[in-house]
């Protein structure tokens, strides 16, 4: 790739794919801003190791080399984007210095993703994403077993990570439970009732923005980075604890009203995020790292 053709003040890349470039435009005066979506990576070895063991698998492992380079890059770097404050707080935590950090959360196409109309009369709970220890599956999984909903049904949509296949096992056979597999997510969000995403560790998840632009109430927790706020749009509970996935899931199939309160207020709240708005937002950071620079060359 050639650096020669127009002049760069900012340069904007992704945490672990930059290094080599970031030092070229650094040489040539550019600032440079480094895109993390997760939390700080000791933050998420820590976490997953954790549930690891717990599993009793071994522990999570992040290549040193990998480790090395995302570091680096931070040690490198000018500004770090991060996307919700969880992982803000983890970059915090682990020595970051604060005026390096910018906080801004992602978007979604409100167009594309936007409320449809139910067809059944069943209870319906979705998650989306990699079927793993990562996304708080097994803590969604033990909620619904013990939760018994008559008719209710779960449907899980993504790839499954090999290191919990052993683990589903005993969930197979479930007829309120669906494995989808990877499969288009629209119609799924369109006739689901709530959204559920336990994550143990994400920067924002991408997914419960989808699912407010639906309309879906979200049962989610602080470490999935949403935007969404405890009470309005969904609710926001511990990561790794299965007796408050049941007790939201419960509440919400037991209280109809509060599920069409929350169901207008997650789509109302989608529309303040839609990648217009962070492509906005973003561009508001590049001219205020623009006008540092210039403060400081007059």
């Amino acid at each position: 790739m050639s650096f020669q053709a127009h002049p760069v003040d900012i340069f904007h890349g992704w945490n672990g794919h930059s290094l080599l470039s970031l030092r070229k435009f650094k040489r040539k005066g550019a600032k440079i801003v480094i895109e993390r979506a997760s939390s700080h990576p000791t933050t998420q070895v820590e976490i997953l190791s954790k549930e690891f063991r717990k599993r009793g698998l071994n522990s999570y492992q992040m290549l040193s080399l990998n480790m090395k380079k995302l570091l680096q890059e931070f040690r490198e770097c000018d500004y770090i984007t991060v996307p919700s404050p969880f992982s803000y707080q983890s970059m915090v935590e682990n020595n970051v210095p604060t005026e390096k950090l910018i906080q801004l959360p992602f978007g979604v196409d409100t167009k594309g993703f936007k409320p449809g109309q139910k067809s059944g009369g069943r209870f319906e709970v979705l998650f989306v994403g990699q079927v793993g220890f990562r996304k708080g599956i097994p803590y969604l999984l033990e909620a619904w077993k013990e939760l018994q909903l008559k008719d209710a049904h779960l449907t899980i949509v993504g790839q499954i990570d090999p290191t919990i296949v052993e683990f589903l096992t005993r969930f197979r056979q479930d007829p309120s439970i669906t494995f989808a597999g990877f499969t288009p997510t629209l119609p799924l969000y369109q006739q689901a009732d709530v959204f559920v995403f336990p994550s143990l560790e994400e920067g924002s998840a991408l997914v419960t923005y989808e699912a407010l632009a639906c309309g879906l109430p979200v049962i989610t927790t602080q470490a999935s980075g949403s935007v969404v706020v405890d009470g309005d749009e969904g609710f926001i509970i511990p990561a790794g604890d299965s007796r408050f996935i049941g007790e939201k899931i419960q509440t919400l199939y037991d209280k109809t009203e509060l599920r069409q309160k929350m169901s207008l207020a997650a789509r109302h709240k989608a529309q303040q995020y839609t990648w217009e708005s962070y492509g906005e937002r973003l561009v508001s950071a590049y001219k205020k790292i623009n006008s540092q620079v210039s403060s400081q060359n007059p």
